[in-house]
């Protein structure tokens, strides 16, 4: 079953061939999350596979550089496919990875904040709130699809111009969903 790109629906009822539609696309999404193994086949599990790690650190962030976030704990983890170091978390074997990267800033003061990751050969999905406000936490997340060698790091990157050194506590999580 393929997918078919829906329609932009309008107020009212439904019709029979509209549900039909959303259903058959549900079951085509399940079919691709099926075939590369996040999905149990029948089994209405995730894949054993599907929670690997996730460290957590808290560092200072200078205004005006971007900052690698290194990890201070391991907050858990399933299986030997992973390690961490202080520069992130480290693939032991080459694939296709979900990562996952949140930072929540300190209430310091106005500016811009940027959250990013990054592997040896690319940035991925830089997040740029252009407003963040004095007096409130800013929680910026990332994530995206990653394919890594074998023994390749994926770091987690920040940046902020608020103009002075603000605080931030971050996750970095990643698991395989391919080889």
């Amino acid at each position: 079953m393929a997918w078919t790109t829906p329609q932009t629906y309008t107020a009212g009822a439904l019709t029979a061939a509209e549900m039909n539609l959303i259903r058959d696309n549900f079951l085509a999404l399940k079919s691709m999350l099926e075939s590369i193994g996040i999905y149990g086949s029948g089994a209405d599990t995730l894949a054993a596979e599907a929670f690997s790690i996730s460290v957590t650190g808290t560092q200072n962030v200078t205004s005006g550089s971007d900052v690698l976030l290194t990890p201070d704990a391991l907050e858990a983890t399933s299986g030997s496919e992973y390690s961490y170091t202080s520069s992130g978390v480290q693939a032991i074997s080459a694939g296709i990875y979900w990562c996952n990267g949140w930072v929540s800033f300190d209430s310091d003061s106005a500016g811009q904040r940027q959250v990013w990751l990054e592997d040896s050969a690319a940035q991925y999905n830089r997040i740029i709130l252009p407003n963040a406000s004095t007096g409130r936490d800013t929680a910026i997340g990332t994530a995206c699809l990653i394919e890594l060698s074998d023994a390749e790091t994926v770091k987690l990157y920040c940046r902020q111009n608020s103009g002075s050194t603000l605080s931030v506590d971050f996750r970095l999580q990643m698991f395989r969903v391919s080889t």
